[in-house]
């Protein structure tokens, strides 16, 4: 069965956030260099957009099965999709990346920054584990206060 990774804590999210940026220029810079020579006919190598769009895609996967980089390796792609975008003279995406890498930095951002879930609360933890003796008590007579030098409050029955 699938166990997501926990959730980073607020010390080690400077470090994450520090490696996406470095990921993103790094990916920035080798589609920059790597169009110098190219002689394509977009003047980047064909393999660029492939690579985005698997590292993309696979983004977008971690983000759906709650890994906690899905969202922050989403929001790293963009800069690089940006400047695919210039150096292919495709400035349409442009406007799609920043929403998308504003959508999904918010996103992470606020995945962990969430306040670690309490698990739903129990009969025990509700102290109800002792309603079936209070009932039975209460149906013979006595009161909540009648057990000696503890003192119980007396349960009503539940009105649903």
């Amino acid at each position: 069965m699938f166990r997501p990774a926990p959730i980073p804590s607020t010390g080690s999210n400077a470090i994450r956030l520090t490696g996406a940026v470095a990921l993103s220029a790094g990916l920035s810079a080798g589609i920059v260099l790597t169009s110098l020579g190219a002689a394509t006919r977009l003047g980047v190598p064909d393999w660029w957009p492939w690579l985005l769009t698997g590292l993309q895609v696979t983004a977008l996967w971690a983000a759906g099965t709650k890994r906690w980089w899905g969202w922050l390796l989403g929001a790293s792609v963009q800069a690089p999709w940006i400047a695919y975008a210039l150096l292919t003279d495709q400035f349409g995406f442009i406007p799609g990346c920043g929403v998308s890498a504003a959508v999904q930095a918010y996103s992470y951002l606020r995945q962990t920054s969430a306040a670690p879930r309490q698990p739903e609360p129990s009969r025990t933890t509700l102290g109800l584990e002792g309603l079936g003796k209070t009932r039975a008590r209460l149906s013979a007579g006595l009161t909540g206060t009648d057990n000696g030098d503890r003192h119980e409050p007396e349960l009503l029955p539940c009105p649903c």
